[in-house]
């Protein structure tokens, strides 16, 4: 990948759960009641309708945050001593612009050494390379496993196959940092923590549906795939990566969640089993 400068296109803003929305008591109220009202809806359009209700009150929420920064503003110039505030100002500006560009991708070099960009359908080369890279590939494990002794007997495994409580999702949803980046939904763990009493219940019913039938809702998986260089010059073959760039996966949380039960699942596993005699 060759990371090189370009115009930075602007695009529609998308949804994300802002933490100073839970000061607000009508942030609580929104939630309850957008979530009722898609009762027998499946957790992902529930989902979508907090959010879309969310993203509409919050926008005057920030309205009265960016007025409430002005004043504050207002109020620390008169306290500040002099100086010249527009240089500042410029030079915040300045170097908010060099970060943007520096980490911005216009366009890259496939393996090929062929140049790509936005308009040639480097968003496609994109993620037809990381749909290859996390695609599962065929394998043989039957042969693998026969061979493999049974050490444990059936009430044991009768113990292990027992369904996944809504305590041990509990204990995964709440071990997660409240502020982990959103996937593409927008919504961050503090939601789910915060509101546990209104959706735990779908989220429990989601993970016990993962483990017995072993598949997800289509698109719950959905990721961010965000590129960070972290050189300015740095010619990269889209297939030979290194240490010199490294990419973010934020998959939607609820079903990056099943990833942090399967941990403590494992957790639990081994320490049932080391206590068998």
């Amino acid at each position: 990948m060759v990371p090189d400068e370009g115009k930075k296109s602007a695009g529609k803003r998308k949804f994300r759960f802002e933490n100073a929305w839970l000061t607000d008591p009508m942030c609580k109220q929104l939630v309850v009641e957008s979530w009722e009202i898609s009762n027998n809806a499946d957790i992902q359009s529930k989902i979508k309708h907090v959010s879309d209700n969310l993203f509409q009150w919050g926008q005057e929420i920030t309205g009265k945050f960016n007025s409430r920064i002005k004043s504050c503003k207002v109020e620390m110039k008169k306290w500040r001593k002099v100086r010249d505030v527009v240089a500042v100002h410029k030079y915040n500006e300045l170097k908010t612009s060099v970060r943007r560009r520096n980490n911005q991708i216009s366009r890259l070099k496939d393996g090929e050494g062929r140049w790509i960009d936005w308009e040639g359908g480097l968003d496609l080369h994109i993620t037809e390379y990381f749909s290859h890279l996390f695609n599962a590939t065929q394998t043989e494990w039957r042969e693998v496993v026969d061979c493999v002794e049974s050490k444990i007997i059936v009430n044991q495994n009768a113990e292990l196959l027992q369904h996944m409580t809504e305590l041990e999702v509990r204990i995964t949803v709440f071990q997660m940092d409240p502020n982990k980046a959103p996937g593409p939904d927008g919504v961050i763990p503090t939601f789910y923590q915060k509101h546990w009493s209104i959706v735990g219940q779908d989220v429990v019913f989601l993970v016990r549906e993962f483990f017995k039938n072993c598949t997800l809702p289509e698109g719950l998986n959905e990721t961010n795939i965000v590129l960070i260089p972290k050189k300015k010059s740095l010619v990269l073959q889209i297939g030979e990566a290194d240490g010199s760039v490294k990419y973010l996966g934020l998959p939607n949380l609820v079903g990056r969640n099943k990833a942090g039960v399967l941990g403590f699942l494992k957790e639990t596993m081994k320490t049932r089993v080391l206590s068998w005699k």
